[in-house]
């Protein structure tokens, strides 16, 4: 017997946390229980995805998603259970072991399928929404403390490398008297250990528009990596979503 959130829906609404990196769709967790020489005697789907649409989390945009919170679905018991593997967020499957695994066959599906299943590269927040500002490109539209931006948690090998946030004030509005506006961060690993950090203070957006900032740092072995801006007041502001990370 096991279950696992489905790959489908993780991908679809965003959810790129460490522990969301290794997932299956259910087609293919059916064909390697099969493969590994077991028979399927029962199956069931767990929050099928109209369970999930009405909490508002959105699809992934222009490379930035924001991230829901499962604990804020009103569940209804009577529609928690579905026939519809595919298109819930957990399938469940209970299988008998009646056949020897087709070992090679197996390793090599299993490979393909994590291939296939890569997430693209996107950043997520937690606090902030997506918002124009005129120039075509994703903005997020920060008014709250928290995590305005984290992601990509990809691989970096060992080297030297610079990243850039870019951010922008909101005109007219005065921040003077906010000693610390928010913070810039690069962190590794599920337990975020930091790399670098940037504080940015109230005083720096006096008179201007755009502030960018580079940020330099150093990996001595591979890294999987954030680079966050985490907001320190409710003070308004913008993030770029983009933040490009150049290898020197």
């Amino acid at each position: 017997m096991f279950d696992s959130p489905n790959a489908r829906i993780t991908r679809k609404y965003g959810w790129y946390q460490p522990e969301h990196v290794h997932e299956l769709e259910y087609q293919q967790a059916y064909v390697l229980s099969l493969l590994a020489g077991f028979s399927v005697e029962e199956e069931k789907g767990i929050i099928p995805e109209e369970l999930i649409r009405p909490v508002g989390l959105p699809e992934v945009v222009n490379g930035w998603s924001s991230v829901g919170d499962f604990n804020r679905i009103e569940m209804d018991d009577t529609r928690a259970f579905s026939s519809d593997l595919e298109n819930s967020f957990i399938y469940w499957i209970c299988a008998k072991k009646t056949g020897i695994a087709d070992e090679e066959k197996l390793l090599s599906v299993n490979t393909v399928f994590h291939r296939w299943n890569k997430k693209p590269k996107y950043f997520c927040s937690n606090t902030g929404t997506l918002a124009d500002v005129g120039d075509g490109k994703a903005w997020i539209l920060s008014e709250d403390r928290g995590a305005v931006l984290f992601g990509p948690y990809q691989d970096y090998p060992a080297g030297k490398y610079t990243c850039k946030f870019s951010l922008l004030s909101i005109p007219g509005h005065a921040y003077d008297g906010t000693p610390l506006i928010c913070i810039l961060d690069v962190v590794a690993g599920a337990d975020c250990r930091k790399i670098c950090e940037i504080p940015v203070h109230g005083k720096v957006f006096k008179g201007k528009r755009k502030l960018s900032f580079n940020v330099a740092f150093e990996l001595f072995t591979t890294e999987n990596l954030q680079f966050r801006v985490i907001s320190a007041s409710c003070e308004p502001f913008y993030v770029d979503v983009d933040v490009p990370v150049k290898r020197f």
